[in-house]
């Protein structure tokens, strides 16, 4: 697990709202697969983020560049909102 220090309670991208940002604080993966794809696509602690989209697949960008992912994925991204943009997933 790679970790980052910050303020506010993390949530997985999962639990975020179309159009929040925030700071990735963590991956909660130990999958070498996984990670390898969140590092591709530059999720590392410390990065801004922010989520477009939640329906069909998740949708994020990171600086000019947006992925699609799916849950799994987006369950292990765990994210720091700003301005309490993470919701409590219901």
């Amino acid at each position: 697990m790679i970790h980052s220090s910050g303020g506010e309670t993390p949530r997985c991208l999962c639990d975020g709202t179309p159009g929040a940002s925030g700071v990735v604080s963590h991956l909660a993966t130990r999958n070498d697969r996984e990670m390898q794809k969140m590092m591709a696509m530059g999720v590392l602690p410390g990065t801004p983020i922010r989520l477009i989209r939640r329906f069909p697949s998740y949708v994020f960008q990171i600086g000019h560049s947006q992925f699609a992912i799916d849950g799994r994925l987006g369950a292990a991204i765990i994210v720091r909102w700003k301005d309490g943009a993470g919701e409590q997933r219901r």
